[in-house]
C-alpha cells in the first residue's frame, strides 16, 4: 500500500490540510515583502517603478490593514528610511510620480516641494524677468497678484492716466 503525504497548512500553524491551507489561514506578507511584490526596477535611470494599482495623478497605490496611507512611495520611504514628519512630504527627485526607490526621495516642507515642481506657481517664482525682459526686482504685485517690474508697471500706470484723463475730457 502507497503511503499518502500529509500536507501541513502553510500559514505555518502545521495543522494538516488538502490543500495549500486551512480555511482562512495565509501566510501574510509584510509591508516590505508586498512592496517588493510590486517593483520592477529600471536599469537605465535606477527607478523602482510600481506595476500595481496607480492613481490618475500617476502616483502608486497600496493600502496595509489599520492605516490610512495609501501612497506607495511613502510606505517604502517608511520602510527603508524611517518615519515622515507630519509637516514634511516626500519629494521624489527623479521627477518619476510611479518611482519608490527611496534613494530618489528627499524629505521636503510642501511649500519646498511645490516650487521643485513644474506647476504654474512654481514655474512664475522662478521668473527673474518679465515679458519685456525687465528685471523682477522685489515683490511688487499688481492688483491680481501677479508680480511685475517697475519699468512696465510705470508704462501701465502712465497710459491708464491717460485714459482715465481722455474720459474725463471726453465727458465735458
Amino acid at each position: 500500500m502507497a503511503s499518502v503525504a500529509i500536507l501541513t497548512c502553510g500559514c505555518g500553524c502545521g495543522k494538516p490540510v488538502r490543500s495549500k491551507y486551512v480555511r482562512g489561514h495565509h501566510r501574510r506578507l509584510s509591508v516590505q515583502e508586498r512592496l517588493e511584490k510590486h517593483v520592477e526596477p529600471e536599469p537605465m535611470s535606477g527607478c523602482w517603478l510600481w506595476t500595481s494599482r496607480v492613481d490618475r495623478d500617476g502616483y502608486g497605490r497600496m493600502t496595509a490593514r489599520s492605516s490610512s496611507e495609501s501612497l506607495a512611495h511613502r510606505w517604502a520611504f517608511l520602510v527603508y528610511r524611517g518615519p515622515i514628519e507630519p509637516d514634511l512630504t516626500v519629494d521624489h527627485l527623479c521627477r518619476n510620480r510611479r518611482c519608490v526607490n527611496p534613494s530618489h526621495m528627499e524629505l521636503v516642507s510642501i511649500r519646498e516641494n511645490i516650487l521643485r515642481g513644474n506647476g504654474r506657481g512654481a514655474v512664475a517664482a522662478r521668473q527673474t524677468e518679465c515679458s519685456m525682459g525687465h528685471a523682477l526686482n522685489g515683490q511688487r504685485r499688481d492688483a491680481n497678484g501677479k508680480r511685475r517690474c517697475r519699468i512696465c508697471q510705470k508704462a501701465y500706470d502712465a497710459a491708464r492716466y491717460v485714459r482715465l484723463w481722455a474720459m474725463e475730457v471726453g465727458e465735458r
